[in-house]
């Protein structure tokens, strides 16, 4: 293990790396880098972005304090996780040597935290990088798991003693954390950016069902209008929502804000949906052909609570079901195509066998 100078010259070595990468980068080129890989959500990516840039500059100092954690929800499919892997990429496109990690808090228990394994979510941080002492971003996803009461047994709520030892993580703890080949290193959470992370499907749901009845009215009280319902779904999730749906008001208060992704317009939803189509394409290595009624299909099965990740979940089945029926008797190659009919249809056309409308061609 290293000697406690030797661990204090790396850290001051691998923060000066950090200070030159971000000497080349400029706010407007990480807000730019996100937008390509994230549509319809320019405000929000600007707070995001923000809070971003301004942690890597943090990391850089010889003091850390005052470290921001904050919140990031919206319905499944709308874009959340795929923050966590644009940093990553931007990080590692940029050569800023930082710690960046994902955490499913479904699989986290209040047994998880016991023992040896005490902060196995720091740890994991220490394995990505055991040279900075807690210094990186933690992405904890499916944080709304933990937030509503679940009771084993014994009529305990287990949750809340998870929320409980993830509240002394998130305020700031310094442990000793065993590495993989031998040793300790000492991380300081306090120097960690957390975002928590979730859908918040049933606190959505709870509000949806709340406006549903009180629009409706009770007995023979009715309204004339119809209940905006899809707008409460897709609303803004505050903080004070949280604390009703379960979250400790302490854990919230850690909380800087709240960033709501929100549902996307039908031209931003079209526009993923090509690209979806377009990296399905590169990545087959085939060209792919589609017209109006293929978008208009995949749109219908976009707005549901799976969001994109349903269309390209369905794109990349039609074409492995397309694929599979005529790669055992033909060569797939650049003289074929995929065409994609609907979101329930899609065939292998050869050249000269058959002639289709190709009113789309994707790249």
């Amino acid at each position: 293990m290293s000697t406690p100078k030797m661990t204090e010259e790396h850290i001051k070595e691998r923060k000066e790396e950090i200070r030159r990468a971000m000497e080349k980068i400029t706010p407007r080129i990480m807000l730019d880098y996100f937008e390509k890989r994230i549509i319809g959500q320019h405000k929000e990516l600007m707070m995001i972005v923000y809070m971003l840039y301004t942690y890597l500059q943090l990391a850089c100092k010889e003091v850390i304090t005052d470290v921001p954690s904050w919140v990031l929800t919206a319905p499944s499919g709308c874009g959340k996780t795929e923050v966590y892997r644009t940093l990553k990429a931007f990080c590692a496109d940029q050569g800023i040597p930082i710690p960046i990690i994902h955490v499913d808090l479904s699989q986290i228990t209040e047994a998880g935290f016991q023992g040896k394994e005490a902060n196995s979510i720091i740890q994991s941080l220490a394995l990505e990088d055991s040279v900075l002492d807690g210094i990186g971003i933690c992405f904890l996803d499916e944080a709304d798991k933990k937030f509503s009461p679940s009771h084993n047994s014994d009529g305990e709520d287990i949750n809340a003693k998870t929320q409980s030892n993830l509240l002394t993580m998130i305020e700031g703890s310094v442990e000793n954390i065993p590495l993989k080949n031998g040793g300790a290193r000492r991380m300081d959470s306090n120097q960690t950016m957390f975002v928590l992370m979730g859908a918040f499907q049933d606190l959505r749901n709870s509000k949806q069902k709340r406006i549903q009845t009180t629009d409706r009215g009770i007995g023979f009280i009715c309204r004339d209008v119809e209940p905006s319902t899809e707008d409460v779904f897709y609303g803004d999730i505050t903080l004070e929502d949280m604390i009703e749906f379960g979250m400790l008001e302490e854990i919230a208060g850690r909380m800087q804000m709240v960033v709501n992704f929100h549902k996307l317009s039908i031209k931003d939803m079209t526009d993923l949906i090509l690209s979806k189509i377009h990296i399905l394409e590169q990545e087959l290595q085939i060209s792919i052909v589609f017209d109006d009624n293929t978008i208009n299909s995949l749109l219908d099965i976009s707005y549901t609570n799976l969001g994109v990740r349903h269309v390209t979940n369905c794109l990349r089945t039609l074409a492995f079901r397309a694929i599979s029926e005529v790669f055992y008797d033909k060569a797939i190659d650049s003289n074929c195509c995929l065409v994609i009919e609907n979101s329930n249809s899609a065939y292998i056309e050869f050249a000269g066998e058959q002639e289709v409308q190709k009113t789309h061609r994707c790249g």
